[in-house]
């Protein structure tokens, strides 16, 4: 190898390295491509990667055939002469460019004349092809391929390392998204949460989840989806809204686990998760669970010793030829606590799943969720990142065991703290109008209103709509998701004027996008008409909420609890306008659906 070409190399390494930080996968091999064509003194280079999950090189950047980017051009492996020598994993050689030897015809209509092409190989896997082109006849040497398979493997690193990096960003971001992004407020509840991804490998399928159902019921979601990286938490975002979803139609935990399995098994064939999915009664003196596969939650009960609970294990989410699945009922008592968590907080190369359990059973107390959240984590976590990603989830019922108002308690406040400190980490690093800032300032707006902090709430969501305003226009989701909270915060500082051309606007933009019978355009028509109805215009009002029910009863039938809060709004609008007969059978009306 010449001097010169010393040189070329130690110049495409010193790209390989400097460009790590900063440039995307793209961009990098763009770079790298470059100084190939100089070193080879050739017209065209291409590299494709493989798509693994459809067995296809996908052609990811190229100098002198930018088209096949462009194109979106894949080689089946095996096909053709890029699948070629990722099937072989061999350098291969074309001297004369014809139909018998390439797959696409736009090699030829370039005017390629020869090729010559090598895998690109991470510990004997292929990850890629990299092949060059040169528009006159040519026969490459055997110090050519040398060459050219030395700088693959340059390149074959240097993009393995930064496909990781980008992907371990874009799945932290994405858990970080579909965990929720504040435990609800729940008369009567306490609730407190941690994730930690693995110290290697990125964040994995972890998640928590909690929601309430039309019925008042309560559910409360862990689950673990196998496999690491962007993959695992793609898929654990589409568990989620599905788990969702079926939970949405109704039924005890063991069915909407039968339903999520039966959905997972036609649609992700490959999928496996194990879940765990506690339904609460609107009472929370029972509490109905099923597991699928998932490690049983601890129990705590006040001055007394933390135990598993025993809860029936059925087979894990995805995997076909189970038996039916079962629910386990408990009572829960005022002051009891219960922990929710995956495997990787008690299981461990290093500590044996009994051995892990003894831990957690002696860290979880009937205590503030807050203090035994961070005991737990202190004592099965410490200060040592795990090798598996860690979800904790923690429930206490409050020692009054009274569904009574909403008040703050210090988890809430704790909450308020972290999204503060999120927001003020992200206008750091991303900038004031970064969609990530712009949704941490919404939640912020949100936990300050649920503390009644309504006049710093309505500054942070005027904001954050004019932001929304700019940078999305006016009529996206999230714009009119402000809007909507700002108008609530306007009628709760009693500024109904403004509330109410607020709420017109987002009602009139609803309709328009979204239709007439989206539940958010219902939703901001009932904020509509209690702000007609708190500015004594009780016929507007009335009219508008007679609409809404009529919707309501045809969408989701006379007895889901948005159909009879539209009814009760109705009612009071009648009974302001002196017509108290229709009222009061519009309220017997009611009665009779609450009693059946």
């Amino acid at each position: 190898m010449s001097d010169a070409e010393y040189h070329q190399l130690g110049r495409i390494q010193s790209v390989a390295v400097a460009a790590l930080g900063h440039l995307g996968v793209e961009d990098l091999l763009v770079e790298l491509l470059d100084r190939v064509c100089e070193l080879l003194q050739v017209g065209t280079a291409t590299v494709l990667l493989i798509d693994s999950s459809r067995q296809e090189l996908v052609v990811t950047a190229a100098r002198g055939l930018e088209a096949t980017v462009l194109q979106g051009i894949r080689v089946p492996m095996g096909k053709g002469f890029a699948g070629r020598i990722a099937a072989e994993k061999q350098p291969v050689i074309i001297d004369r460019v014809d139909d018998t030897n390439v797959l696409y015809s736009i090699l030829r209509e370039h005017g390629i004349c020869s090729l010559l092409g090598v895998p690109l190989l991470i510990s004997g896997t292929v990850i890629g092809v990299l092949h060059v082109g040169s528009v006159v006849p040519r026969r490459f040497t055997d110090d050519e391929v040398r060459l050219l398979q030395t700088v693959a493997d340059w390149v074959a690193v240097a993009t393995q390392s930064r496909r990781a990096e980008v992907e371990r960003t874009a799945s932290a971001v994405l858990q970080r998204s579909l965990l929720p992004a504040r435990l609800p407020v729940m008369p009567g509840l306490e609730f407190a949460a941690r994730y930690i991804p693995a110290e290697h490998g990125g964040v994995g399928g972890d998640w928590y989840d909690v929601f309430t159902l039309p019925s008042g019921w309560l559910c409360i979601v862990i689950g673990d989806v196998v496999g690491r990286g962007l993959s695992a938490a793609d898929v654990m975002g589409r568990l989620r809204s599905t788990l969702r979803a079926c939970a949405f139609l109704g039924g005890d935990p063991a069915e909407v686990l039968g339903r999520v399995d039966q959905q997972v098994q036609h649609f992700e064939p490959e999928m496996m998760a194990t879940v765990l999915l506690a339904m609460f009664e609107p009472s929370f003196e029972r509490l109905h669970l099923s597991s699928a596969g998932h490690p049983p939650p601890v129990l705590a009960l006040p001055d007394q010793q933390a135990t598993l609970l025993d809860v029936l294990s059925d087979h894990p989410v995805g995997v076909p030829g189970g038996l039916g699945r079962r629910t386990t009922t408990i009572t829960v008592p005022p002051g009891a606590l219960l922990c929710f968590y995956t495997d990787g907080l008690v299981e461990s190369r290093d500590t044996l799943l009994d051995v892990g359990l003894e831990r957690l059973c002696a860290s979880v107390e009937a205590g503030p969720v807050e203090s035994v959240c961070r005991n737990v984590m202190a004592q099965l976590v410490g200060e040592d990142l795990p090798g598996d990603d860690v979800a904790v989830l923690i429930m206490r019922r409050q020692d009054s065991g009274k569904n009574g108002p909403l008040v703050p308690d210090p988890s809430v406040a704790g909450a308020i703290r972290l999204d503060e400190d999120t927001l003020t980490r992200y206008l750091r690093v991303l900038g004031e109008d970064h969609p990530e800032t712009l949704r941490s300032a919404h939640n912020l707006a949100v936990g300050l209103r649920a503390l009644g902090e309504h006049e710093q709430a309505r500054q942070l969501h005027e904001d954050t709509l004019t932001r929304r305003r700019r940078v999305l226009g006016e009529n996206h989701p999230d714009t009119l998701r402000s809007a909507n909270n700002l108008a609530n915060n306007l009628s709760a500082l009693g500024v109904h004027d403004q509330a109410r051309e607020l709420h017109e606007d987002t009602l009139t933009r609803r309709r328009r996008v979204l239709g007439n019978d989206h539940p958010h355009a219902l939703l901001s028509a009932n904020n509509l008409a209690a702000d007609l109805s708190a500015l004594g215009e009780h016929e507007q009002a009335r009219q508008l909420n007679e609409d809404t029910l009529t919707r309501y009863r045809r969408l989701l039938g006379d007895d889901h609890p948005s159909t009879l809060l539209s009814a009760n709004n109705l009612a009071a609008d009648l009974r302001a306008l002196g017509e108290h007969e229709q009222a009061r059978q519009l309220e017997e009306w009611i009665k009779s659906r609450y009693r059946s």
